[in-house]
């Protein structure tokens, strides 16, 4: 859980094998879907799957829609996770999204976004600032949309904005978007399917990625370390 220490939350490691019962909630949209995967598991649920077969007691729960914005995310969030989380077991919470605010609104319009940075910005630090009242929380940046080149200038240049409203709120940031675009499975797997969603090759690529990053280890409760 957070402990708060002069008025700055500290992250502790989530909780290990034989301790109880956990409940992870991942915030998001379609690359947290996993959408493409033709396994139906997406980076999510593989990660999901190694807590498991580490013995950890875990309950995930995919809350990741197509085409959501921060905004759409802003509006249903907390009453998606309230529902979720039962007192007496330890909470969890992910929050990944950003590349369909950065996507065009109109192909004849291309240098223009679903939603301008700083509004995205705004809605990141609302989220932020009420979710880590409630559970440990991490962020995963926005991955490249790849077939529009456009958007995923904005989208990196999001990330960066992002990471620094995450730092604000001492919230583990993971920037994913030039990982992706350098991972071969990553870029391969979109070709092969819709241009921007990976196949599961893919997205096993990034679920290695997130799991390499020790914080998402301890929030996992993988990583017992202090």
């Amino acid at each position: 859980m957070w402990w708060r220490r002069v008025g700055r939350p500290v992250f502790r490691p989530a909780i290990g094998k034989g301790r109880g019962s956990v409940r992870c909630c991942f915030v998001g949209d379609s690359f947290v879907n996993g959408l493409g995967d033709e396994q139906a598991l997406g980076w999510t649920g593989r990660t999901v799957r190694r807590a498991r077969q580490a013995g950890i007691d875990v309950t995930a729960y995919d809350l990741g829609v197509r085409r959501d914005t921060s905004a759409d995310i802003l509006a249903r969030w907390k009453g998606e996770v309230s529902a979720r989380f039962p007192r007496d077991v330890e909470h969890r919470l992910l929050f990944a999204f950003g590349a369909n605010d950065c996507a065009t609104a109109d192909p004849r319009a291309p240098g223009v976004a679903r939603l301008p940075p700083e509004a995205t910005l705004a809605n990141a630090d609302l989220i932020l600032a009420e979710a880590v009242g409630l559970a440990p929380t991490v962020m995963i940046g926005p991955a490249p949309i790849i077939d529009d080149e456009a958007a995923d200038a904005r989208i990196g240049r999001l990330e960066r904005e992002l990471a620094a409203v995450a730092e604000r709120r001492d919230v583990p940031f993971l920037p994913i978007f030039e990982w992706c675009r350098g991972c071969r499975a990553w870029t391969e797997g979109a070709a092969k399917n819709d241009g921007t969603h990976p196949d599961g090759s893919g997205y096993a690529a990034l679920a290695g990625y997130v799991l390499d990053w020790r914080p998402f280890r301890r929030w996992m409760g993988l990583d017992p370390g202090p």
